[in-house]
């Protein structure tokens, strides 16, 4: 799993965007899940 974390430099909408990565499908969405649930509603704008 890579965990990438790209604070906002110009004019986006976010100030950090968070990437995760992962070759295991499952374990990806694990991980995705684990973070989703911790971090405060207001604090995510968009999952792409």
């Amino acid at each position: 799993l890579m965990l990438g974390s790209y604070p906002k430099v110009t004019g986006e909408d976010y100030d950090v965007k968070l990437t995760l990565e992962c070759r295991d499908s499952a374990y990806l969405e694990q991980a995705f899940n684990f973070l989703y649930e911790r971090l405060p509603e207001e604090c995510v704008l968009r999952v792409e």
